[in-house]
């Protein structure tokens, strides 16, 4: 009976599939970023894992803090103010995705990657809560337990676009694929998942 309260929902439905290509986009970010640095710029291992997560992950604890703060302002002045804060996130975060997987210049790329992390933080931090604004509080629980069952749907895209390793047969020059003749498999996946999105 909880879990059919959540499903005929409508609204829950839509919070699920932003979700989930939240989930697909934000996991090739997370997984492949780094690679997608040493594959692009000849950084070494070391030096893609610092530049990726330096910049990123500073910038979501700012923007977990900050959604926070805005989205309970917010709700106090109007009922879908929660949800606004999410919809600022992914506003802020799409168009720094496109600069990340097309852009050749460092510097850039750490604006992106601080516009990109701030906006998952605005989007993350508000996500139960928009939710509970929609579900019974009987069903909060089976709600969110859902949303992390579906958003495991986000995962196996991100591998089919960027796990698969080449045949063996030696170096793959893709560069022609890219923008700047950069070779890697991340801009195409962001692409993709942004095109879905």
């Amino acid at each position: 009976m909880t879990i059919r309260s959540v499903l005929i929902v409508r609204s829950y439905w839509l919070i699920a599939i932003a979700f989930v290509f939240m989930c697909m986009v934000h996991n090739v970010h997370d997984f492949w970023l780094a690679r997608y640095y040493v594959e692009a710029f000849e950084m070494t291992n070391e030096q893609a894992g610092q530049f990726a997560t330096l910049w990123s992950k500073a910038s979501t604890i700012v923007g977990l803090l900050l959604g926070g703060y805005l989205a309970d302002r917010w709700a106090r002045l109007r009922h879908g103010g929660r949800t606004l804060v999410q919809v600022i996130g992914m506003v802020v975060w799409t168009p720094s995705l496109v600069v990340l997987s097309t852009c050749t210049d460092l510097a850039v790329l750490k604006l992106a990657m601080i516009a990109i992390d701030l906006g998952y933080g605005f989007y993350g931090e508000n996500l139960w809560t928009t939710t509970f604004e929609v579900i019974d509080p009987a069903a909060r629980s089976t709600a969110v337990g859902l949303l992390n069952v579906i958003g495991i749907g986000g995962a196996p895209p991100d591998w089919l676009l960027c796990g698969r390793e080449d045949s063996g047969t030696g170096p793959v020059d893709r560069r022609s694929e890219y923008p700047g003749g950069r070779d890697c498999r991340v801009v195409a996946a962001q692409r993709h998942c942004l095109s879905a999105a």
